[in-house]
């Protein structure tokens, strides 16, 4: 009996300091976000990255700006280092991950893969 109530204590602080020990938490990445380099592998893309733009708010929604008029809004969620996105504005929604490798204040940094070929987005916070 004994040895039961130190594996279920055992259990608990685990699963505590997994929670605890996520490495990005999504009130972090609430706000306004744009573009401001994106690579594919060693290359600078000839995109103008300010176009690309990124709102998060605290109700766990999202909205996307991209190029040739591309929009999305729909569903987000931060889970350890990753960042899902469900765009509801899409015929089939289906859910999307990237991850997220730098989350400050003033910077978000996403890798993410476009066809086979890791894409790295970063974005500066809008004041």
């Amino acid at each position: 009996m004994q040895l039961n109530k130190v594996v279920y204590v055992a259990l608990f602080l685990a699963m505590g300091l997994m929670v605890a020990c996520s490495k990005f938490k999504q009130r972090d990445i609430v706000g306004n976000w744009e573009g401001a380099l994106i690579t594919q592998g060693e290359d600078t893309l000839k995109i103008d990255p300010k176009i690309l733009k990124f709102s998060f708010d605290k109700n766990k929604k999202y909205k996307f700006e991209g190029t040739l008029l591309h929009k999305e809004a729909g569903d987000y969620s931060v889970y350890n280092k990753y960042l899902f996105t469900t765009d509801r504005l899409a015929e089939k929604p289906e859910e999307k991950a990237v991850e997220i490798l730098v989350l400050s204040a003033d910077s978000l940094h996403l890798r993410m893969n476009d066809g086979g070929n890791e894409r790295v987005l970063k974005l500066k916070r809008k004041k």
